[in-house]
Parts: structure tokens; sequence; C-alpha cells
């Protein structure tokens, strides 16, 4: 399986591509085949890292 993935916070440059075990489902659920899927959200939220502050709830 393959899965984008970041270790650390910061701009899209910290995403990697990665190669994961396939996940077996548990009792109760089913595996879906996806045959394509995409990071756009994610990659236009950390390019926007530097342009906007970040609040945490208090």
């Amino acid at each position: 399986m393959h899965a984008i993935r970041h270790h650390r916070t910061g701009a899209p440059d910290v995403l990697v591509l990665e190669e994961l075990p396939d996940l077996e489902p548990a009792p109760g659920q089913v595996r879906i085949a996806v045959e394509a899927a995409r990071a756009h959200a994610d990659l236009e939220g950390r390019r926007a890292l530097g342009k906007v502050v970040l609040v945490s709830p208090r």
C-alpha cells in the first residue's frame, strides 16, 4: 500500500510517499479498493502555513 505521510509539521516538502504493508480487515470490517486518491487539500493548507496564524483552542 502506498501512503503520503508526514513525520513533522511544515511545508509540502515534509510529505513523503511511503510503502506500507497492506492492512487486513478485522471481523465485521471490509477492505475496499482505491483506484485513485489525492492530497490536494493538505498541500494547499501546508502552502498557506506561512501566511496564517494558527490558534489553539483553550
